[in-house]
């Protein structure tokens, strides 16, 4: 009887710890994505104006863009060839939305 009360104390203890971590993440900002969560899912739109940057620093991205993946939005990374660190450096998803490589070649712009 005496191990059961032990077992509901700790019990009760994780579960008001966690509780009180959880209330007070907002306040010290110790949750990374708070803001987003709180803001709604981002739009394909702002997924790609935050994360094109760091994409077309990744070496042999030539471009990104959105479309439709099975009716669903997508994110499209260009690169001039499917080379297996630009496979590695380039996430299967981002802000939720799924990410699909397209092997372009060179891209250059037409005068």
């Amino acid at each position: 009887m005496e191990g059961e009360g032990r077992c509901r104390i700790r019990t009760l203890l994780a579960v008001l710890l966690t509780g009180l971590s959880l209330a007070l993440c907002p306040v010290h900002g110790c949750c990374p994505r708070e803001a987003e969560m709180r803001a709604g899912p981002e739009t394909i739109e702002e997924v790609l104006a935050r994360q094109t940057p760091r994409l077309m620093s990744i070496p042999g991205v030539v471009g990104t863009g959105q479309g439709l993946c099975d009716g669903r939005p997508c994110i499209y990374v260009y690169v001039s060839a499917l080379t297996p660190e630009a496979r590695s450096r380039i996430p299967a998803s981002l802000g939720g939305y799924p990410v699909l490589i397209r092997e372009t070649g060179e891209i250059k712009s037409l005068q």
